[in-house]
């Protein structure tokens, strides 16, 4: 006959070790190491149990293959990670007076997969700036929620100045408990065009997770030249007069190298634009 034998203490603290390890928030390979030690603790008490020796192949067998199965959908998955967009535009909404009007750029915190994502540090270094210790930003979040941008809700976002409007190179170092990830965003522009490149990678890692650049872009895009191209169109939100008005403070002015928008028409007046954004020449075009 076989024996019903109970759950070794060994066995019952190879489960709940598992349980732990898989809900705690530390990433995909923790999970897998979580399944293994559940695994080993199941098989444990098979082997030991007085079960007959073609019960305790085949459940062996089923056990092992549910672990390779498991193991790789969360081996295999995308990982979650969260990176930076900037607006298209520059906004001018932190004055007091008119007299202090000063362009900033929008940051948007954005996240790719379905974890959610703890303890997040994110710190954006201006390469443009003159003093470079004191050219940090940072941002830290208890924990990002997975889920795509949406267009009527205020996304998770910082507004900063940049040091050479048009002519920006941000590096950034996000901070996760279960990913690390470094980005590079660089804004420039061409006659009236703003023009973009992004790259996301995991720390450590060669293959960018985002990688995109415009066209006729004039900085050093070298960290790009082994990845597909790709343009940034689908990368930064179009139709800046929605998505930058639903960003806190909101926008008086957004400016562009194309053009000024209003954002509050019923309070300026054409003929005092000019005092409320400024318009930035960039570099002409080879003809």
């Amino acid at each position: 006959m076989e024996s019903k034998r109970k759950p070794s203490l060994f066995e019952y603290s190879g489960l709940l070790v598992a349980l732990l390890l898989y809900f705690f928030p530390a990433g995909q390979t923790m999970r897998c190491v979580a399944l293994s030690i559940g695994l080993l603790a199941v098989l444990h008490y098979l082997w030991t149990a007085e079960w007959s020796i073609a019960t305790k192949i085949n459940c062996t067998t089923l056990l092992v293959a549910a672990l390779v199965v498991a193991g790789s959908k969360i081996l295999f998955l995308p990982p979650s990670y969260i990176y930076l967009i900037v607006s298209r535009d520059l906004g001018e909404n932190n004055a007091n007076a008119l007299s202090e009007m000063i362009p900033r750029r929008a940051f948007v915190i954005r996240q790719e997969g379905s974890e959610v994502l703890h303890n997040v540090t994110v710190t954006v270094h201006d390469s443009r700036g003159i003093d470079q210790m004191h050219n940090d930003y940072i941002e830290i979040h208890s924990e990002i929620d997975p889920g795509p941008l949406n267009s009527f809700a205020e996304p998770l976002h910082f507004w900063l100045r940049p040091t050479k409007p048009w002519d920006e190179d941000y590096t950034v170092a996000l901070e996760a408990r279960e990913i690390s990830l470094n980005e590079h965003i660089i804004v420039n522009c061409l006659d009236t065009d703003a023009l973009f490149a992004v790259r996301v990678i995991a720390a450590g890692k060669g293959t960018p997770l985002l990688s995109c650049r415009d066209e006729g872009i004039s900085a050093d895009i070298s960290e790009w030249k082994n990845d597909t191209p790709k343009s940034c169109q689908s990368v930064i939100p179009t139709g800046s007069t929605k998505f930058e008005a639903l960003l806190a403070p909101r926008p008086f002015v957004l400016s562009s190298p194309k053009e000024l928008i209003d954002m509050t028409p019923h309070i300026y007046t054409d003929n005092r634009m000019h005092l409320l954004g400024h318009l930035f020449v960039c570099q002409h075009r080879k003809r």
